[in-house]
């Protein structure tokens, strides 16, 4: 018998919607994104019990569930304005930025985005981070979807500022932002009744070649002003991370491919307006 041949359905791509409150799931404004994935665990946590003389459990119940979704694919500056908020801000929020999220052939509601990284080497720059969701159903969403371009951010298009020193021989460099939203349950449901705001971990980390333009980061402890540029001229799309960030850890000296360098990785700190103020540009 012939291999049966499986095509590409609606249900293995990812999209998500907006939601005006948080939990209830929308159908409307809902794109297909153009290259970051999404992969849904719709997990649980049960209570296991053996009675005393009992060898075997005999009671295993659900005690808690939550869906979570990892997220992960080839930066575009289309999947980035959808994902990447304009600001992390520092202070606490009026409102939730929940989404209805499809991915894996279900459709989750409440999803909220717990940690994000945008990273880049000379090879490719990447989009990744986690969500959490209250709920999800066994219904793909199928309607009311636009798909969007991919525009790939590439490596060509980036560019570096820490203090006053434009970063010409970097090997690579990572924004991370997590714990941004968390679930919380109430007594008497095993599903989360809300999220909340938890204590933001930033960090900014960057490999450079060792040579005079990158010697004075190594002892520089000041708090810096950092930027990170993307930018395609052709589509007339980009992408920037303006920061302010403070030296936290110096990584070991090493050969990057017969080149010597070393790692410094960044606090990004609290700042006003936004820690972490993000700008899209769109044509």
């Amino acid at each position: 018998m012939p291999d049966t041949i499986h095509t590409m359905t609606q249900a293995q791509k990812s999209s998500w919607a907006p939601e005006t409150t948080w939990g209830v799931p929308v159908t409307t404004a809902t794109v297909w994104f153009g290259a970051t994935s999404f992969t849904p665990q719709p997990a649980i946590e049960v209570k296991e019990f053996a009675p005393l003389g009992v060898l075997a459990e005999t009671v295993v119940a659900q005690q808690s569930q939550q869906v979570n979704i990892n997220f992960e694919g080839e930066a575009t500056y289309e999947d980035l304005q959808k994902i990447i908020q304009d600001v992390v801000t520092h202070q606490m929020a009026d409102d939730i930025p929940s989404y209805t999220v499809g991915c894996g052939g279900i459709t989750v509601a409440g999803a909220v985005i717990d940690s994000w990284r945008i990273s880049g080497n000379p090879n490719e720059i990447r989009l990744s981070g986690t969500m959490v969701g209250s709920s999800f159903s066994n219904t793909p969403q199928t309607v009311n979807v636009t798909q969007l371009t991919a525009t790939p951010v590439l490596n060509r298009h980036v560019s570096i500022t820490i203090g006053s020193i434009n970063i010409l021989e970097a090997f690579s460099w990572e924004i991370s932002v997590s714990g941004l939203w968390a679930p919380n349950r109430f007594v008497g449901s095993d599903m989360p009744g809300t999220v909340t705001q938890r204590k933001h971990d930033m960090l900014f980390k960057i490999e450079v070649e060792k040579n005079s333009n990158t010697a004075s980061l190594l002892t520089n402890t000041n708090n810096l002003a950092v930027l990170v540029e993307c930018g395609d001229t052709v589509s007339g799309r980009g992408f920037s991370a303006a920061f302010v960030a403070r030296l936290r850890n110096r990584e070991a000296f090493r050969d990057f491919d017969g080149i010597y360098g070393f790692g410094l990785e960044y606090r990004i700190l609290n700042s006003t307006p936004a820690a972490i103020d993000i700008t899209h540009t769109a044509p």
